[in-house]
């Protein structure tokens, strides 16, 4: 929790509980996070304890208690605080100040269905669908917004996008209710838990007009934009003899000698690409990113 004066009016914020989570946001995200905050003057809060212990908030993820975050007494001390997801990494030499823009009063978000465009979002979405279904999950490709908050069943889903919600740029003057009211008022779902707050946060916040779109380079999630531009990436759950065949086909059309080179090159050039690069649901594929590389001429596939 924070300590000690604020030195700034803005502040990244995030949480992560548990001992292993916090060691892995410091080792692979805080770097970036410091670099970034120095540069566009943001104060960085890591929260590591829960901020509601009780039993109905044990039952559900903690990702739901970025609801509370503009709740607390340090959240007082800041015009604008920015919630961070802890599996994002930043590219603090190319990612502007992301309040830059932002009305006071308005919600500074990424459009889901919009990144990188609606045409490209619903190819990816769909590859990954068939992706997960293939090997047994329950996915649903939900084509459009309306389709989404409909099949999770909230009132009124007529709406044209869905809020990301793993990065938001906030007001606690302006938005504290808000997020209270969603934490306190909605119950998890079965069909939320791998979304968690997400629908009826991106519901409320768009049924109160309070959401600025933002570039959607401040929340590029990486497993979609991966299946976008890198799907051979994904083969990898093959039975040993086929992942021998696409080891070799990647050294003949690649042109590199192990396929985690490629996972190493395409990590890398999408955090090139990216402001912040969201690895939600897939921690552990940050570590293929060389944050050392600062410039896109120097990503090789032997890294």
């Amino acid at each position: 929790m924070p300590s000690g004066a604020p030195q700034h009016t803005q502040a990244l914020v995030t949480l992560t509980i548990g001992a292993e989570f916090r060691a892995r946001w410091q080792s692979l995200c805080e770097p970036g996070w410091r670099r970034y905050a120095d540069r566009h003057g943001f104060d960085i809060i890591c929260i590591d304890q829960p901020l509601d212990s009780t039993a109905r908030a044990q039952a559900r993820s903690p990702a739901w208690q970025k609801c509370l975050i503009l709740s607390q007494p340090f959240a007082q001390d800041y015009e604008r605080i920015v919630w961070l997801d802890a599996d994002i990494l930043i590219n603090p030499a190319s990612a502007p100040n992301i309040v830059m823009g932002v009305p006071i009063d308005k919600v500074g978000a990424v459009s889901s269905y919009g990144t990188p465009s609606p045409e490209l979002y619903q190819v990816a979405n769909a590859r990954n669908a068939t992706y997960w279904r293939a090997r047994g999950a329950t996915v649903e490709a939900d084509e459009i917004p309306s389709h989404y908050y409909a099949r999770h069943g909230l009132p009124q889903a007529h709406h044209d996008h869905v809020v990301q919600t793993g990065v938001l740029a906030l007001s606690p003057a302006h938005h504290r209710d808000v997020l209270e009211m969603t934490y306190h008022s909605y119950e998890r779902r079965a069909d939320w838990d791998f979304q968690h707050e997400m629908p009826p946060l991106s519901h409320e916040l768009l049924q109160r007009g309070l959401v600025q779109w933002i570039d959607y380079r401040f929340n590029v999630v990486w497993l979609l934009y991966a299946m976008l531009y890198y799907p051979f990436l994904f083969q990898t759950q093959h039975p040993r003899a086929r992942r021998r065949r696409l080891a070799r086909l990647l050294d003949r059309q690649l042109k590199v000698d192990r396929l985690q080179d490629a996972r190493r090159a395409c990590a890398t050039a999408a955090f090139h690409n990216s402001y912040f690069l969201h690895f939600a649901a897939s921690f552990a594929s940050a570590t293929w990113v060389d944050q050392g590389v600062t410039d896109w001429r120097e990503i090789r596939f032997a890294l």
